[in-house]
């Protein structure tokens, strides 16, 4: 049995991210042991003016989200780590801890700081 057998790690786009990701792959890559990461798309606000509006903000996140994982799925293959990259809507601390719960992660990798203040 490894220490840590479900490592999540949360990235927002920051440099502190990137590099706890880096190190996240790196003790994947350690332990033999997959890696989940998590990108949390802030949920716009309700007075959105229209769907067309709101589909083309989830189109641009989602786009930013694919751009930034990219490099981190190709650094995990060179590593040999198995990944799996997830964005997820909501508000960011909320949405980090019920991906604790549900992918039962037993050790959570955060950067110092990021883009949002939730993470100070």
């Amino acid at each position: 049995m490894t220490l840590f057998q479900y490592p999540l790690v949360a990235v927002d786009g920051s440099e502190s991210s990137l590099r706890a990701a880096e190190v996240a792959i790196d003790l994947s890559a350690l332990l033999g042991v997959s890696l989940d990461i998590l990108s949390v798309e802030e949920t716009l606000p309700q007075y959105v003016a229209t769907h067309e509006e709101n589909s083309r903000e989830h189109a641009r996140a989602t786009a930013y989200f694919d751009a930034l994982h990219a490099p981190l799925r190709h650094y995990a293959r060179q590593r040999g780590v198995q990944v799996q990259c997830l964005v997820r809507s909501g508000h960011e601390g909320q949405v980090v801890l019920a991906m604790v719960k549900e992918r039962m992660a037993d050790v959570l990798i955060l950067g110092s700081q990021g883009h949002s203040a939730v993470w100070g």
